[in-house]
């Protein structure tokens, strides 16, 4: 079980974040980072923060979710 995937990824100042279906679009002053998640894996964005979490608990597409928040 992943840890790590349950604490939100802070976003720092200057940094936007949209979320469009399962694409995270991520916007600072170093460019644009977009991200597709995958089918098992939702998140919110709230306060600056993006939260993600897991439709499923168990087997491979669990671990899609520490994988999802490792590279956001």
């Amino acid at each position: 079980m992943s840890r790590l995937a349950k604490k939100p990824i802070s976003l720092p100042t200057g940094v936007t974040c949209t979320l469009v279906g399962s694409l995270l679009t991520l916007n600072g002053p170093k460019g644009t980072l977009s991200y597709t998640l995958p089918a098992t894996v939702v998140a919110k964005v709230e306060d600056n923060a993006i939260l993600l979490s897991s439709t499923v608990s168990e087997g491979k597409s669990f671990a899609y979710w520490g994988l999802a928040w490792a590279l956001i």
